[in-house]
């Protein structure tokens, strides 16, 4: 229509969107335990299964690693040549495909003691090749399961309105940016790294 010359101005730029999503922030960390403890409760309740332990093994994986959701669900035991996988005796996660490996290669992401204990508690499953498995052939825990799991343990927090609708399922990696800085004393160069920003203005 402006190159026709019928409209003076370009509509789209009078058009505000609208804030759908607050400021995101992790769990408190002061209540990390409790958060933790409640999952647990979710996994072993009256409908606990095997695929729930691997559900909550997979959102301690994630704040303990700082890694994507959709990271930690994809990750393998072997290395196929393509493939997200762990190297325990490296202490390294190696993300091939990624949101961020897609752009800058092959990221690598370290495994503090906390993730390795988690790995270590995986009853491993003989017929899937996925780490945090589904019982399910050859699939990965869903990431729907995982955020009826973390809904559960954070609606039994009963934080305050204003703090709970800030914390989603995706908040594990800001929970492990706050356990970095706030007790680690960790640089961010070195966070923005793990997380893979190419800088550190969005950690900031």
């Amino acid at each position: 229509e402006m190159n026709k010359g019928r409209s003076k101005q370009n509509p789209v730029n009078v058009l505000k969107l609208r804030k759908e999503f607050p400021n995101k922030s992790g769990i408190p960390l002061k209540r990390l335990k409790e958060f933790d403890d409640h999952l647990s409760d979710w996994a072993d309740g009256p409908k606990g299964t095997w695929t729930r332990r691997q559900v909550i093994l997979a959102i301690r994986f994630s704040i303990a690693t700082g890694m994507r959701i959709g990271e930690v669900r994809s990750l393998q035991w072997n290395d196929t040549g393509v493939n997200n996988y762990v190297n325990t005796r490296e202490k390294v996660a190696v993300l091939r495909n990624s949101k961020t490996a897609t752009k800058k290669g092959t990221r690598y992401v370290p495994l503090l003691d906390s993730a390795l204990t988690i790995l270590n508690e995986i009853n491993r499953h003989p017929f899937n090749k996925f780490i945090f498995a589904s019982n399910k052939s050859n699939c990965a825990v869903t990431e729907r399961s995982m955020r009826i799991a973390f809904n559960y343990a954070k609606t039994n927090l009963q934080l305050p309105d204003h703090v709970d609708c800030t914390i989603t399922l995706y908040c594990t990696r800001h929970t492990f940016t706050d356990l970095m800085i706030l007790y680690y004393g960790v640089e961010l160069e070195t966070i923005a790294q793990v997380l893979g920003h190419s800088d550190t203005k969005l950690l900031e």
